[in-house]
Parts: C-alpha cells; structure tokens; sequence
C-alpha cells in the first residue's frame, strides 16, 4: 500500500509540475484560438500558484517537478513582462482617471462614492453601473457635474449604464454605441487640452462567447478610433487579461498602449495575487502613464483601477 501511495503522489506531483508548465507554454505560444485562451485567462495567478509549487517541491526535496516548476514560472513571467508599461521619471501628473466596474446588482453606494473620493481622480469611468448607483449618481460624483451617460441596458445579469464623469467641461462624442456592449465616449477639455475618452465592457469569453466575440467588438472600437489615434485614452472592462488574446489584439489594431500595471481586479474578495487581471487603462502613444494603483473596494465583484497620465 505504501508503494501504491507514493506512485500515485509522484503521478500527483509531476502531473501538476507539467500542467504549470504547459499553461506556460500556452501563454507564450499566443495561439489565436478561445479554447487555450481560457488558459491563458488565468496566467496571473497561476504564476502565484507556480510560485508555492515551486516551494513546495523544493522543501519536499523533489528536484526533477522543482525544475520544471521554476521553467514553468519563467515562462509566465515572460509571457506578462510585455505588458509592463514602460515609464520615465516622474512628473506631476496633468490627468488621474478612475476606472471601476461596478456591477449592475451593487447596491452600496456610499463604499461606491467613498471609494471615489478616496481617489480624488479628475475623470471617472464606471461601466455596469446599475439601478441604485444610477439612482445615487448626483451623490456618488458629486465632485463631477460634467458627464456622458449611455441609456439603460436591461440584460439577464441586471440593468446597467456606462459613464464618462469630470470636473473639466465635456462634450459627447458618441452616445448609445452598441457594439453588442454599450460603449460611451467623450472629449475631456482638460487644462492640458483636449482629450478624448471611451469607456467599454467587453463581453465575457466564456461561456457567452468564445473570444471572437471579443475580437469583434475591438474591431468596432478601432474603426472609430481612427487611424494613429492621438490624445486617446480606452478604459473598462475588457474582460480579458495579458497575454490573453483580445488585448493583444486591441493593443495590436489600435494604436494603443498598455498605460495600468497588470493588476489583479477580479473577483474582488480573492487575494490579490489570485486575482484575474481585466481591468485596463489603454492610452495613445503621445500620452505617458506615469503611475498606476488599485482603488479601494466599491462594494463590486471588480476592484477599481487608477492612472496617473501625462498629457503631452
């Protein structure tokens, strides 16, 4: 019996050696294809997880899964290290945005407004706003009497609206744009100039939709970006993660750049390490992200995201 056990445990043990490994190799292969991109929708954490694996086949003194363990961890290091905004020295910021989804079904929204102000952020984008945050909007941003709403969207997993809010003037660029999603756009008259500013939630990839539902969707969003778009910014839920296959595909059609850390924002009660990172800020190449950060809990299932920008 003994021996039956410690078999079966080297099976164990390699077994999950060789599946970080492979979901490694899946990271970094980019395949265009939804089924390995679920995979990869999980390459955050499972780097966190490929790192206590690789502790506990060391301490177990099991030299052979260690080694793939550790190959395994640099694999999903390289395969996210792209995606690591490049920033140069500091500067005061000229633009601190907030972006949150704040899920349809949140009823919280004193934590909601709380969360906000805590921020102090110049432009907010909320995506999946729901019923009672709607209801709240005058006191949720209070400090942000300019905004662009999109009307309500009734859906199975609740109603919800997308805002672009301000302390600057702003003015509507497009309003009602379903591109199977709401997305709402804006031009922001910041005291650094003109800026323009689209929030979006992509569709899930699964199980609604495979990816290609994704790619679709930033399709739409390129056409009306515009070729080289400049003084741009695109935040939301993008309910996708680096290196995952729809954000490759809109830093690669766009024109824009990656301007948040790879935070892990979803489900928001994880542990931060164990969160799926699909929540982006992306920027036109003119503007430069000078710092990135988590806000504090909005009593969502997402964690919000917060981007200090320098506008050229």
């Amino acid at each position: 019996m003994n021996t039956v056990f410690k078999s079966v445990w080297s099976l164990v043990v390699w077994g999950a050696s060789l599946g970080l490994l492979a979901g490694a190799g899946l990271a970094l292969a980019r395949l265009d294809h939804h089924a390995p991109d679920l995979v990869v929708l999980f390459a955050k954490p499972m780097l966190t997880c490929a790192v206590a694996w690789f502790v506990l086949t060391v301490l177990m003194r099991r030299p052979g899964p260690a080694l793939v363990t550790l190959a395994a961890c640099a694999g999903l290091v390289a395969s996210l290290a792209p995606y690591a905004p490049s920033r140069s020295g500091g500067g005061e910021a000229d633009l601190r945005l907030y972006v949150a989804n704040t899920w349809a079904r949140n009823e919280d929204t004193d934590r909601l407004a709380a969360s906000i102000a805590a921020a102090e952020p110049d432009v907010v984008v909320l995506v999946e706003l729901g019923d009672a945050a709607a209801a709240a909007l005058d006191g949720v941003l209070a400090d942000y009497p300019h905004r662009v709403v999109t009307r309500r969207v009734d859906r199975p997993s609740g109603a919800a609206r997308s805002v672009v809010a301000s302390r600057w003037p702003i003015s509507s660029i497009q309003e009602d744009v379903m591109d199977g999603l709401p997305v709402v756009a804006a031009e922001v008259e910041t005291p650094a100039g003109p800026v323009r500013v689209f929030g979006l939630h992509l569709t899930r990839p699964w199980p609604f939709q495979p990816t290609t539902g994704q790619i679709w969707q930033i399709d739409r969003l390129t056409e009306r970006l515009g070729a080289h778009p400049t003084r741009t910014v695109v935040a939301g839920d993008f309910n996708a993660p680096p290196p995952g296959r729809a954000l490759r595909h809109a830093l690669g059609t766009t024109g824009l750049e990656l301007a948040s850390d790879a935070h892990g924002t979803w489900p928001a009660l994880a542990p931060g390490p164990l969160r799926l990172a699909i929540d982006h800020v992306l920027a036109s190449p003119d503007i430069r992200p000078l710092h990135s950060e988590q806000g504090a809990p909005t009593g969502s299932d997402h964690r919000p995201v917060i981007v200090d920008l320098d506008l050229p």
